[in-house]
């Protein structure tokens, strides 16, 4: 059986509505669906979704019928925030697309000593950047069937986010003395806290940056034997 496409709407309401020029575009010149045919409205901002049937499929207008909306639990045992050193190029978007995918509540993007430099606030770049970071998310979303997208903070210089470090984030280290299972076996099933996974830039985080962190309680932990990049 075909997987029933899904389509982002926000906001989503139930009865008729037109479609924004991209989401026409979606359904009418990509997938190329015809009139009568139904597919799955959702919001990630509510988390919230809705069976539709396409009332009308033109060149530049798609019109649907929306059900009443319903609320959709997000997936995940457990909260789970991500903190990521900027990387070059499309990294912090890929970073976030693959992280919605996987089921991560936060994504904190931080600077580091051997990371990329921040884009200035006031630049126009860092609300380009945003966006894309946004739309990344919601295509994840869309893809893998998941309800929500994540809260991405950021990017924040290392030294102001330290004072939201305790014993339950994890930085990634090939030099960690122990694995991240049995860290994560040790901890408290806290269902509210979240456990935060730190992961460093090309060459991971520096030295000093670790002594940092291992001060504020931060574990240093390991996947394996092998470097994952």
């Amino acid at each position: 059986m075909a997987r029933t496409l899904r389509v982002f709407v926000c906001p989503l309401a139930a009865g008729e509505q037109l479609l924004d020029p991209d989401a026409a575009h979606y359904v009418a010149r990509v997938h190329r669906l015809a009139a009568g045919e139904e597919l799955v409205l959702f919001d990630p901002s509510a988390g919230t979704e809705a069976v539709a049937t396409l009332l009308e499929v033109g060149k530049k207008r798609v019109r649907v019928r929306a059900e009443e909306p319903h609320e959709v639990p997000d997936i995940g045992c457990l909260p789970v925030r991500l903190v990521q050193a900027m990387g070059k190029g499309d990294k912090p978007e890929r970073v976030v697309k693959e992280a919605t995918a996987l089921g991560v509540s936060q994504v904190v993007l931080l600077e580091s000593e051997r990371g990329t430099p921040r884009v200035a606030h006031t630049d126009g770049r860092a609300t380009q950047r945003r966006r894309r970071l946004e739309a990344s998310a919601i295509d994840a979303a869309r893809q893998s069937g998941r309800p929500r997208i994540p809260q991405v903070i950021g990017p924040l210089a290392l030294e102001d986010y330290l004072g939201e470090v305790t014993e339950r984030c994890l930085v990634l280290d090939p030099r960690g003395n122990v694995g991240l299972l049995d860290v994560l076996d040790e901890l408290s099933p806290d269902a509210d806290a979240a456990v935060e996974i730190w992961i460093g830039p090309e060459g991971g985080f520096a030295p000093a940056e670790l002594e940092l962190l291992e001060a504020r309680g931060a574990r240093r932990v390991r996947f394996g034997p092998l470097v994952l990049r």
